[in-house]
């Protein structure tokens, strides 16, 4: 092992086998995270600076995820946990059919636990406004046709 100190090459003694595993084992509760960077189908989200790219997980407000079939797990739990755990306070859940939006199943985040709570589901026919957490109204007739 060789090391360069002020120009110069010098010569370092092999480490011990404590010395190596004492390295190894710090590098592992050293190591950072693997981060996780989802892309929501809607999210609604406090103003930032066009060059703040992601949105920090602070400025979300809504994140709205349409069902997939393929992805009903990573839907429903992955997708609900991870956002629970960046502090995200509204999730929405759309299920469709071949042709329309069948409905709206929303969540609010219960910060003393830690995760989502149902607070409504919207079905067509009713529950036209919401107000989690800004009023926004549902019109059914346009989530209809979708294939058109």
């Amino acid at each position: 092992m060789v090391e360069v100190v002020n120009g110069d090459a010098v010569r370092g003694e092999s480490p011990s086998r404590a010395h190596q595993k004492a390295i190894h084992r710090l590098l592992i509760m050293l190591e950072v995270p693997r981060a996780t960077i989802r892309r929501p189908d809607i999210a609604l989200f406090d103003c930032v600076p066009p060059d703040v790219r992601p949105v920090p997980a602070r400025n979300l407000k809504v994140i709205v995820e349409v069902i997939s079939p393929s992805h009903v797990k990573t839907d429903r739990l992955d997708k609900m946990n991870e956002y629970a755990a960046a502090g995200i306070p509204w999730y929405w859940l759309v299920s469709v059919s071949d042709t329309e939006v069948t409905g709206i199943e929303t969540y609010a985040l219960d910060h003393g636990v830690g995760h989502y709570r149902p607070a409504r589901i919207l079905k067509p026919g009713t529950g036209f406004a919401v107000d989690l957490p800004i009023r926004i109204q549902i019109d059914w007739e346009r989530l209809t046709d979708l294939v058109r």
